[in-house]
Order: C-alpha cells, then structure tokens, then sequence
C-alpha cells in the first residue's frame, strides 16, 4: 500500500481516523518505511503499550542500532560532516577556495539530512534535527555561513537534540554561524549590536509577548 517512506495509503474511510501506528510514525517520524507497521503492531496487544515502547526505543536512541545509516554515509563520499570548524575554515575559507569548495559543507549537510530522514531507525532524533534547525534558524548559503554548516549541525543542533535546552542555548549562541547570521560578530562595548539580544528573547526563548 505504499511505495517509499510516507507514502502510506490510509486504508479507512475519509471521515475516521487512521491507525495509530499511522499517525505516530508519520508525528515522530518522517512516515512508516516497509515493514514498520508491523514492527510498530508487534510491540504489544494494545496501542497505548504500543506507543509506550515506541517512544521509549526512540528516546534512546543510543540503543538503535543504525549501521546501514552509517555505512551509507561512509559510502556517499562526505568530506565535512565530522571536520573540526577549524579544519572547516581552514579548508573552506582561508585559501580563498572556489565557491563550489566553500559550500561544500553545507551541500553536504543538506543530502545527508535526506538520507537520514529515509535511512536513519533513530527517526526521532532526525525529526526533532529538523524541529531544531526551523527553531534555531540560519541562512545556511550565506555566504559566511555556509563553509560551517556542518559544525553547526553537528556541535549545536544533534549533539544536544535529546538533551538540555539551556546547553542548546548556549552551543548556538556562541556558534559562528549564529554570531554572523544575527551580526553580533560586530557587537563591542563601544558599539553594541543589539540584533542577537532581541531575537534570543523573541525568537529563541520567551516569545515578543513576553519580554
């Protein structure tokens, strides 16, 4: 009934709900791959206990075993996605390199993503990735931003994905792509810049209404 992950045809009336298996592998994850429904049915004799495995498996995502992410990662030929944001900037930026090698690290986060929401079993670490990412939102082919983009992804989005959001906090404010994507790389006590201090209220934490 389905051709690829998400694209399950709902096999039920138009005006009742679908399965609950449906629904969580389409909420927590990027939608059932073959064969995740059945292993989503097996995990109890009824959906609660069902639902209860599943997120628990998921929040644990140290338990999931992911070798054919990995390999497939390996085999695809990346270069940036483990480099250091100093390796980044020494390769990507201070020779001066072409275009197509200055953003290559952010192409090539971009691909793995895809092939992390299609390959990956720790579904839910890639959807909230991709929660966090919309949440803590840069230009990743700016300029500037792009060579290191997958240090960003990396060292401030996954790493702190299932952890605490205070850590999150600080791992992206103090990330260079945060400081040249808000400008506050040209604040000083001469000149503050003010541009960062206002989106971290608004955008990032207490929201407009609130600050």
């Amino acid at each position: 009934m389905r051709s690829g992950r998400g694209a399950w045809v709902l096999p039920v009336r138009p005006d009742s709900l679908p399965p609950l298996g449906v629904i969580a592998l389409n909420r927590l994850a990027f939608g059932p791959c073959p064969g995740d429904m059945d292993d989503f049915q097996s995990r109890g004799n009824n959906d609660a206990k069902r639902l209860e495995d599943y997120c628990e498996e998921q929040l644990h995502p140290e338990s999931i075993d992911d070798t054919q992410l990995r390999q497939t990662l390996t085999e695809s030929g990346f270069t940036t996605l483990e480099q250091s944001q100093s390796q980044l900037w020494q390769e990507r930026v201070v020779p001066r390199p072409s275009y197509k090698t200055r953003m290559r690290s952010i192409m090539e986060v971009e691909r793995a993503a895809f092939v992390r929401a299609v390959l990956s079993r720790r579904q839910l670490c890639e959807v909230l990735a991709d929660f966090w990412h919309n949440h803590f939102n840069v230009y990743g082919w700016d300029y500037s931003i792009g060579p290191n983009f997958s240090a960003f992804d990396r060292d401030a989005i996954r790493t702190h994905i299932l952890g605490n959001f205070r850590e999150m906090l600080e791992a992206v404010a103090s990330s260079s792509n945060m400081l040249f994507f808000l400008d506050n790389y040209l604040s000083s006590n001469a000149g503050p810049n003010e541009n960062y201090a206002r989106e971290l209220f608004e955008l990032h934490t207490l929201g407009a209404d609130n600050y």
